[in-house]
């Protein structure tokens, strides 16, 4: 990295982690492209995630447990989607939050009338929930959820992320090329996620492929 971008991810991380003030509501996420964090400062609510103290000497509530990039507006994609009752299966923050409260899944909604095996088992790995579920889940993260955001229009803002994520390290990072190692809590999550899956093609006799 030049030592612009350097000093871009330096403040990125600064306004992103959990010392840093989080925003007052999500009405008030700016609108412009950037990245975003998500942590919690109650314990209660580290609990009811079923999540462990793998690394005590930082603590859960004292770290950011997602970070995200949004292309176009970070406003719109929290906002707009990973706050938003009805867009599980398009939000892969509140499958993530989801499956780890073991809230219950069905699969995701659509216009196909009778979907083939190949289609239930996208609709099945992108599930979203029953509606009483995705109710709970929003409310549970309204109330439990800080947010922070730092806006940037770069040309590359996955270098921005993967530079912030090294940085932060996030435990519920899922991404295909994991933003850092060794995350102790990647597999327990990946598992929480696979379970409610696995349960959801079973009840609907798809079997485990």
């Amino acid at each position: 990295m030049s030592e612009g971008d350097q000093s871009l991810a330096a403040s990125a991380a600064s306004r992103l982690n959990v010392s840093s003030p989080a925003l007052g509501t999500i009405g008030s996420v700016p609108t412009g492209p950037g990245l975003y964090s998500l942590s919690t400062s109650h314990e209660s609510a580290i609990a009811d995630l079923g999540l462990e103290e793998l690394q005590p000497d930082e603590p859960l509530t004292a770290r950011i447990l997602y970070l995200g990039k949004a292309e176009d507006s970070i406003a719109k994609r929290l906002a707009g989607t990973h706050f938003t009752t009805g867009k599980t299966g398009h939000s892969t923050v509140r499958r993530t939050f989801g499956a780890l409260l073991g809230l219950s899944p069905i699969p995701r909604p659509s216009t196909i009338v009778s979907p083939t095996r190949d289609q239930l088992m996208t609709m099945t790995s992108n599930f979203a929930l029953t509606p009483n579920d995705d109710r709970r889940l929003s409310d549970w993260m309204l109330a439990n959820l800080e947010i922070r955001a730092f806006e940037a229009v770069v040309p590359r803002l996955g270098d921005l992320e993967r530079a912030v994520g090294a940085a932060l390290r996030p435990p519920l990072d899922q991404e295909l090329k994991p933003l850092w190692t060794p995350n102790p809590w990647r597999s327990p999550v990946a598992s929480a996620r696979e379970r409610i899956r696995v349960a959801l093609r079973a009840d609907l006799g798809l079997g485990l492929d």
